[in-house]
């Protein structure tokens, strides 16, 4: 066989910059060039671009304010009874990021979630956020949108009793000190 060797040999790959590569499964740990046309080829949720924690933020806190401009009815409802520390004197806040996830209320100084769930919940994904919830310390509470509709004093009646062993617990510990408002 002859070689022809007057071919220069092409020079080789440069490395991938950050975000435009992944590692292969090779012992080095060398990267491996993928070629994406489009965010939508790359299985993560980058695009394979890489994005830094503070865009991470920002998408999450806009998808938050989009979220609080199109509330559901029991969203609705519910918040007219929590709002401007109408429910026992707490603060809650509506539709707002708490770590990776975008929470419908939190209650801050109790570490208190709550959920109103319409039929897409309930599922593996909201048992992994929940899991991540509890991890971090709160409590989370979940209300499906027919009874927060059909049945709202009853469930601002379960959130009363949470609250109120949460605040007996934490006065315990020395959480919450006096005068208070998160």
């Amino acid at each position: 066989m002859m070689v022809d060797e007057s071919i220069e040999p092409s020079p080789p790959a440069p490395l991938p910059r950050t975000g435009e590569g992944r590692r292969g499964s090779f012992p080095s740990g060398a990267f491996l060039r993928t070629e994406a046309t489009s965010i939508d080829d790359s299985p993560s949720p980058s695009g394979g671009r890489g994005v830094g924690e503070r865009e991470r933020k920002a998408r999450l806190l806009r998808h938050a304010k989009a979220m609080r401009s199109n509330p559901t009815e029991a969203e609705q409802r519910l918040w007219h009874h929590l709002r401007a520390k109408r429910f026992m004197g707490l603060k809650f806040k509506r539709q707002s990021p708490v770590g990776p996830f975008i929470a419908d209320f939190v209650c801050l100084q109790l570490k208190l979630i709550i959920e109103v769930d319409g039929g897409q919940h309930g599922g593996l994904k909201d048992k992994r956020r929940d899991a991540w919830f509890a991890r971090q310390g709160f409590r989370v509470l979940r209300f499906w949108n027919n009874e927060v509709l059909g049945q709202t004093e009853a469930v601002l009646e379960s959130i009363c009793e949470v609250v109120g062993a949460l605040s007996s617990e934490r006065e315990r510990r020395g959480l919450i000190e006096k005068g208070e408002n998160g």
